[in-house]
């Protein structure tokens, strides 16, 4: 869910992964961020627009950790 900080109130659901979402990481320069879940899937999302605009795939076991580079160039994920 992407909450309002301020309201408090959730301004969209995302449900693009096809089951639960375990982690979590916004880009340094805050223009994106990537989700990765028990899927096996990492989505990269635009913040501005909240609308996915890719789905990266290659690990066989669930996704428990994506982090961005501190350039932001490059995106590291972990599975189990």
């Amino acid at each position: 869910k992407i909450w309002d900080s301020e309201t408090l109130e959730c301004k969209k659901t995302l449900s693009f992964h096809e089951f639960e979402v375990f982690t979590l990481a916004v880009s340094p320069c805050g223009t994106k961020f990537a989700t990765g879940g028990i899927d096996k899937n990492i989505k990269i999302w635009d913040l501005a627009t909240l609308k996915c605009i890719d789905t990266l795939s290659g690990h066989i076991t669930g996704i428990v950790n994506v982090c961005f580079s501190p350039c932001g160039k490059k995106l590291l994920s972990t599975s189990k």
